[in-house]
């Protein structure tokens, strides 16, 4: 598995992917301001032979970090992909002054609280309707 920078030309599969994962999905025009304009924006993609795995997108703004997104492909689950991207993240955030890495999860989305958790992160408060059908999230914090 290689992990690299996103390229216009995976857009695409970025965001089927997104699409499939999430129930408010970035668009077109947001993922495009994340790799050519944002300049705190990290956009990575994990493939196989051409194969999307998945991604991640996360800000990385002096000694403050924040994972705005991380999805694998559904049939490509529970085989250690998210835990690779994460550490790919980790060694990348050694390299900056990040001193943290912060992240908002829905409060029903277990799965990746539990991820999350696994990753070193805790709940430091819940952000009440937060999204956009009203749903609170935690917002949470693993110390670098």
């Amino acid at each position: 598995m290689t992990i690299r920078p996103v390229e216009i030309a995976d857009l695409d599969a970025i965001l089927a992917l997104e699409r499939a994962t999430f129930l408010d999905p970035w668009t077109k025009e947001h993922f495009l301001y994340e790799i050519n304009e944002n300049p705190y924006s990290l956009v990575m993609l994990a493939e196989q032979g051409g194969q999307v795995l998945g991604y991640y997108d996360v800000w990385i703004m002096f000694e403050q970090a924040t994972l705005n997104q991380i999805a694998v492909d559904e049939r490509y689950r529970h085989r250690g992909i998210g835990t690779m991207m994460f550490d790919d993240i980790i060694k990348r955030l050694a390299l900056t002054e990040a001193t943290q890495l912060t992240l908002e999860v829905r409060t029903g989305n277990t799965v990746a609280q539990h991820f999350y958790m696994k990753h070193g992160f805790t709940i430091l408060l819940k952000k009440e309707k937060y999204y956009t059908n009203g749903e609170d999230a935690y917002y949470m914090v693993k110390q670098l």
